[in-house]
């Protein structure tokens, strides 16, 4: 959960143009969120995420996560279990996009015309669902407020190559960029044990949501 601290540095070191980091809605938002929608959003994401991993970083990303849960990921799949976490967190994450649409009025964004750290947290955590499974990602955006955001940041989405040159773009691209290379990073790191995971998700969504 380094997003936050990571961000605040980048955008000290690079100010202009400037990007909001906190705001009371915002803090709001991310602080509900974490509390309400985590479950049901790793319930569906945790055991599919596995399947878009290398073998050696599957080894490890069941050891990890199953240690954590104490059973099987496959377990939180089984029977109703999926939907049963859902239908419990339906009123929490209608109440998460209620206050998403707050300033809707004045703009896409959650403090209207403007995007903040708050609007990456939640495309950030929508496109990671997306990239793991799309089933969960349009549970997501089907509830007021998410798609919404979501579809006002994927101008910031458009380079998902990157790569060689994306510290080029860090450099020229201001704090907005730095903070979506953040944000939306390509997973390609390496985990304590060497093994490089080489997944296209574009945000661990265990930074947001956890």
């Amino acid at each position: 959960m380094d997003s936050l601290p990571i961000a605040q540095f980048l955008c000290t070191t690079y100010p202009s143009p400037p990007l909001p980091l906190t705001s009371p809605i915002g803090t709001q938002i991310e602080s509900l969120a974490r509390s309400t929608i985590a479950l049901s959003f790793s319930a569906s994401l945790m055991p599919r995420e596995i399947h878009i991993l290398s073998p050696q970083s599957q080894a490890y990303f069941r050891r990890t996560r199953e240690a954590m849960l104490k059973q099987p990921l496959e377990n939180l799949l089984e029977g109703n279990k999926e939907e049963k976490a859902w239908e419990g967190a339906e009123d929490k994450i209608r109440a998460v996009g209620k206050l998403i649409l707050t300033n809707r009025e004045e703009g896409k964004f959650v403090l209207g015309w403007e995007p903040s750290y708050t609007d990456f947290f939640i495309a950030g955590a929508l496109q990671s669902a997306k990239v793991i499974h799309e089933g969960t990602w349009e549970r997501m955006v089907a509830f007021p407020g998410f798609g919404g955001v979501y579809e006002a940041c994927l101008p910031y989405m458009e380079r998902k190559d990157w790569g060689a040159g994306c510290m080029q773009y860090m450099l020229v691209g201001g704090p907005v960029w730095l903070v979506i290379m953040l944000l939306f990073q390509a997973t390609t790191f390496f985990n304590e044990e060497g093994f490089r995971t080489e997944s296209w998700q574009l945000v661990r969504y265990w930074d947001f949501w956890l």
